[in-house]
């Protein structure tokens, strides 16, 4: 997903590359920019 370029990517609870290779029972969570202060 390389237009999702704000987006941190999490495989199998770890988090993944860009090059991630994904299989049909892997879990995928997309986590977005988080703010605060």
């Amino acid at each position: 997903l390389p237009h999702l370029t704000s987006v941190k990517v999490a495989v199998n609870r770890g988090f993944a590359g860009p090059d991630q290779e994904l299989h049909p029972r892997d879990e995928v969570a997309l986590l977005p920019p988080v703010g605060g202060g």
